[in-house]
């Protein structure tokens, strides 16, 4: 229900019936929402001092549609293993510097780093 204060949201018991307490006195505009059914709006709806405001109200079957949209990317990274690895072939050894030893060649692989170990 649209009120001057702002949007306020009631729920109905098993009958339909809600109260809203506290209202002011003015006009109003209420939107009834039931999965199953369509969505009804009621405008200028009248509210007084001292009197309960009745509605009847009825609501028309709908369908229930839902629908669900997922979309994605292939993932940059193979997350199906956690192993990493890389080919360092003849060419890509001969155009850099590299020490004697092999373990010179590992640190070319990215995310390898020697950790002052080598």
């Amino acid at each position: 229900m649209v009120t001057p204060q702002g949007e306020q949201t009631f729920i109905t018991d098993e009958e339909g019936r809600f109260f809203a307490p506290f209202l002011r006195p003015g006009t109003y505009e209420m939107h009834v929402i039931l999965r199953g059914f369509r969505p009804l709006t009621q405008q200028n709806i009248a509210v007084h001092v001292g009197q309960r405001t009745e509605l009847q109200l009825t609501l028309a079957p709908g369908g229930i549609t839902e629908a669900v949209r997922v979309t994605a990317a292939p993932p940059v990274v193979d997350v199906s293993t956690t192993t990493t690895g890389t080919v360092i072939d003849n060419a890509t050894l001969s155009r850099l510097r590299v020490g004697r030893r092999f373990s010179d060649t590992l640190t070319l692989a990215p995310g390898v780093s020697s950790g002052g170990q080598f």
